[in-house]
């Protein structure tokens, strides 16, 4: 019996005992199409996007700038033109009338055009939204809006009713955004911070909880603080650390200036004030910048001194407390909480009073072991 029909066969077989068929589609049924864009290799529609940054960077704030140039149909940074189109907007951790509404008023946004989530309607009973719980009602929801071409989620680690360090709870979160954003044909873009302790590293490993938060967005983008680049007003840059639908890397510099609005009982708000583009790849432009917490900043600096202390292998823990006061003025203390912060593990080798204490990273066991393995061969009389 040939192979095709041995498959027809089991398959036919399969159906008539009520079985799962899952189908194919051949690739020549397929119609290549270009993304779109509604700011052309910045924000994808139909995508999710994420924007993230350490405190104080403006997040916020800049999500609320894209919303409010697509609200009135403005320019976008780079000078683009884009059609005027509904924002849909979601916060978890501000005030719709004392912070959201007067920054979409400061960068000038239609108001008439953005919308905010507030509820949902359970069974006749009306109760906060929950992202975690209603997408599915939100995607109904839009779908039945005219022109929505945004939606933004602050922060997004908020759909993730499981284990955010999970990467499989972390998908299983993001995915009916991911579904949502294509239904519905537009732009998602979420914010979210930058795990403590990562200066240094590669800006998508920096994202907060699972590496899935830098998977499935179609594009990252990060904001951050410089060290001074000659435009003081223009203090921050906006860097496009992925995108898996177009160029990555590059920028442009940003500020966020306090203002207060005209004609609104002097409201105290915010704005973004955009400065020029910057070209090189986002590790290169990210490089200089800087955490805006100058505590934060010294737990960076101290996690990434025990890091490469720590490189090699296992090393002696009086060895790493020595060279912390030295060259950072760090107490035992301070040094222990660092340990724990970077997930250094402390390990005891030898015998009795010969027995020492060393501290060695993940990944390093078999280099422990060999520390062990010499100290069994001579130990304590």
């Amino acid at each position: 019996m040939a192979n095709a029909e041995r498959n027809t066969n089991a398959l036919q077989t399969l159906q008539s005992k009520g079985g799962k068929q899952v189908m194919l589609t051949t690739a020549a049924d397929v119609e290549p199409v270009n993304p779109s864009w509604l700011w052309k290799y910045w924000v994808p529609a139909g995508f999710l996007s994420l924007i993230a940054g350490a405190p104080a960077t403006g997040k916020t704030s800049l999500a609320l700038s894209i919303a409010a140039t697509l609200s009135r149909g403005g320019e976008w940074p780079d000078g683009a033109p884009c059609r005027p189109q509904r924002a849909v907007i979601w916060s978890g951790e501000d005030d719709v009338a004392s912070t959201l509404v007067p920054r979409l008023m400061a960068h000038r946004a239609n108001l008439e055009m953005i919308s905010f989530v507030t509820s949902t309607r359970d069974a006749g009973e009306t109760r906060s939204f929950d992202p975690a719980r209603d997408l599915l009602q939100l995607r109904q929801t839009l779908c039945a809006l005219d022109d929505v071409g945004l939606l933004i989620i602050d922060p997004i680690i908020s759909v993730v009713s499981g284990d955010s360090h999970k990467n499989a709870e972390v998908r299983r979160g993001l995915q009916p955004v991911v579904e949502l954003a294509s239904t519905v044909g537009c732009a998602v873009l979420g914010i979210t911070h930058l795990s403590k302790g990562t200066a240094g590293i590669e800006p998508l490993e920096r994202v907060t909880g699972s590496l899935a938060f830098g998977a499935l967005p179609r594009i990252v983008l990060f904001a951050a603080r410089t060290s001074g680049d000659g435009e003081s007003e223009h203090d921050r840059i906006l860097v496009r650390a992925k995108s898996n639908i177009g160029p990555d890397g590059d920028g442009f510099r940003y500020g966020v200036e306090g203002l207060n609005l005209p004609d609104a009982q002097a409201i105290e708000t915010s704005r973004i004030t955009w400065g020029s583009a910057v070209s090189g790849p986002a590790s290169d432009l990210l490089s200089p910048a800087r955490d805006t917490d100058p505590a934060a900043s010294a737990r960076d600096r101290r996690a990434e001194w025990l890091r490469k202390v720590l490189a090699d292998g296992p090393v002696l823990a009086t060895e790493v407390s020595e060279r912390a006061a030295d060259e950072l003025a760090c107490s035992v203390h301070v040094i222990g909480r660092v340990r724990e912060r970077v997930g250094a593990i402390s390990a005891a080798v030898g015998y009795s009073s010969n027995k020492k204490s060393y501290w060695y990273l993940p990944g390093h066991e078999g280099l422990l072991q060999q520390l062990k393995g010499t100290a069994r061969e001579v130990p304590e009389e």
